[in-house]
């Protein structure tokens, strides 16, 4: 299981499956982390993804 980002890391979305809300190569603040990553897409709406590889919004890694 990979280790969850924290709240106020970021997570850089490498390929998006739902473009309204997320792009890839962009990065999004982590607003709260427990089993799910929650973050504030490109829509302005918060998202919550099962991070690191989420079936329909994309691929997520850590932003150095």
């Amino acid at each position: 299981m990979a280790n969850l980002p924290k709240k106020g890391e970021q997570v850089r979305c490498v390929t998006s499956r739902n473009s309204d809300a997320f792009s890839a190569g962009c990065a999004y603040e982590v607003s709260k982390s427990k089993r799910l990553v929650f973050v504030y897409g490109d829509d302005g709406n918060l998202h919550e993804i099962d991070y690191p590889q989420d079936m329909t919004k994309g691929q997520f890694e850590i932003n150095d």
